[in-house]
């Protein structure tokens, strides 16, 4: 299954992008029927100057299951 994880977290948050980290790890993990997931992460196909909105839209595409993960500071943004 491959799980898209989109976020809005502050990237200079040491404990933000830990947490990330730690759901992508867990995620990764196999199951306990052994199943294992691929997770696609919205920053890594964001490089400066790409379409944001474009790869997002890819991504959504191409996945099974899609989680969303915000913080208050990422509601505030008008996008």
């Amino acid at each position: 299954m491959r799980i898209f994880i989109s976020h809005g977290l502050d990237k200079t948050e040491e404990d933000q992008l830990g947490f990330l980290r730690a759901v992508t790890q867990a995620l990764k993990q196999p199951t306990p029927k052994g199943t294992t997931h691929e997770i696609l992460v919205d920053d890594e196909g964001l490089t400066p100057g790409r379409e944001w909105e474009g790869v997002l839209l890819d991504c959504l595409d191409e996945c099974d299951r899609a989680l969303l993960l915000r913080t208050p500071r990422a509601l505030e943004r008008p996008w």
